[in-house]
């Protein structure tokens, strides 16, 4: 099963579907089912390459995760579609969902090139504003460019 942690940026307070409990149950769900790591799987005798930030499931599945109704389910999914926060590809068997900035949301905070060793830093006993601090200098727009989201779209390999 499916190890290890997603980050949450606390922008997610500034999205719509944080006042809307049943699409953040199911917004959650998704980042936490998409593959941190590449993978494939062999379906109808063919590779199927599953690419970091897709999962291959199915209403059934997010039905049985969520306990959301299904009707909900795929009207949710048609709207985080239309925001442009995933991407699916369905045939009779499975769907294909992928979050479309997923590095986006897992990029480190810091480039490598501009973290100071451990020994300089300053031991900080409050998160927040260490929290703070990385936001200033390192927001996940800066890091990954539209242009570069755009790349690593056309670059996801379904098939």
């Amino acid at each position: 099963m499916h190890q290890g942690y997603i980050k949450l940026h606390r922008k997610l307070f500034n999205n719509p579907i944080m006042s809307e409990p049943k699409y953040l149950l199911l917004w959650v769900t998704l980042l936490l089912m998409a593959n941190h790591k590449e993978t494939s799987i062999i379906f109808n005798n063919k590779r199927v390459i599953i690419p970091v930030g897709s999962f291959i499931t199915g209403r059934k599945e997010l039905v049985k995760r969520t306990k959301l109704n299904r009707n909900f389910i795929e009207r949710a999914l048609k709207y985080f579609e239309s925001e442009a926060q995933i991407e699916q590809r369905a045939n009779t068997k499975f769907r294909m969902i992928s979050v479309t900035n997923w590095a986006a949301y897992q990029a480190n905070e810091q480039p490598a090139s501009s973290q100071r060793a451990a020994s300089e830093q300053p031991a900080s006993t409050n998160k927040n504003d260490k929290n703070e601090k990385n936001d200033k200098n390192n927001s996940c727009e800066e890091i990954l460019t539209k242009s570069k989201l755009d790349r690593l779209k056309r670059g996801i390999a379904y098939e």
